[in-house]
């Protein structure tokens, strides 16, 4: 987890080291990506880096979370709204080169670092007594995106799955 004092640096400073850890993790992946090259764009010093995180994994944890809760924003009726909406401009997405390197290859390194349940586990849902449809929608919304992102040339088919997912949990509903 990034150090306390992430929240107490200027401004300018946390977006300089934002933009060079999305840089960074934009075209390395995790177990690529390179202290040395975030710090010379960042402008800041190694030591630096190491008073604001443990390490690499820290901080893309830190730029992650970042990232995630800018592409949340949006609000929509419903959660395939949203991902359809989503999908339709993730070419001009800011974020695009970060989020498909994280579907390439983060997502993975990620998951086997932090050595957590991925939400999407049967097992966690029932463990926390989820609704069902959220659950569903979510499991549906998270897998389309990250198809969109691994096969940009299925969009249309991703999009027609998910209008048609939608309509039948809401035929089941009534």
């Amino acid at each position: 987890m990034a150090k306390d004092i992430l929240i107490r640096i200027k401004t300018e400073k946390k977006q300089n080291l934002k933009a060079a850890l999305i840089d960074e993790f934009s075209v390395y992946s995790i177990a690529d990506a390179q202290v040395a090259r975030i710090v010379a764009q960042a402008n800041i010093s190694r030591g630096s880096f190491y008073t604001y995180f443990e390490d690499l994994y820290d901080a893309y944890e830190w730029v992650f979370e970042l990232v995630m809760d800018e592409i949340h924003h949006d609000q929509f009726a419903t959660p395939f709204e949203a991902t359809i909406h989503f999908i339709e401009g993730i070419r001009t997405n800011p974020y695009y080169d970060f989020l498909k390197k994280y579907y390439q290859v983060n997502e993975s390194l990620r998951n086997t670092h932090i050595n957590h349940a991925n939400a999407t586990n049967f097992a966690v849902h029932t463990k926390q007594n989820l609704d069902t449809k959220w659950w569903l929608e979510m499991l549906v919304s998270h897998e389309s995106i990250k198809e969109a992102f691994l096969q940009p040339e299925n969009t249309a088919q991703i999009i027609n799955r998910l209008t048609t997912v939608q309509d039948l949990l809401n035929q089941k509903e009534g």
